[in-house]
């Protein structure tokens, strides 16, 4: 079996990870390790002129395609841990031990 070290598929510097937002205020929560922290964030309003319905329908879209990116990772990542187990079952058989099932 051949195994690859990941690679993004696209590197850009100066990317930002998430879709630009209207100017306001708004309550960022990070979530990790089983941890919360939250803060209040108010980005600075952008250089560029958009309308309001323009942006907001932006905003969707890049949402929408974010949750999208989001449930391909968990996929690939899943794919990853299936192909870690298939190997260990195939190296266990080379090795000759005795499976049994449950």
């Amino acid at each position: 079996m051949v195994t690859r070290k990941y690679k993004p598929l696209a590197q850009e510097e100066g990317d930002p990870s998430g879709p630009i937002v209207l100017h306001g205020s708004y309550q960022v929560e990070l979530l990790a390790g089983g941890s919360s922290q939250t803060v209040l964030h108010n980005p600075q309003r952008s250089p560029h002129n958009y309308h309001r319905k323009e942006f907001t329908e932006q905003f969707d879209l890049l949402q929408r395609f974010f949750g999208k990116l989001s449930a391909l990772n968990r996929a690939v990542n899943r794919i990853r841990f299936l192909k870690r187990q298939l190997a260990d079952v195939q190296k266990r058989l080379e090795d000759g031990e005795k499976l049994t099932c449950h």
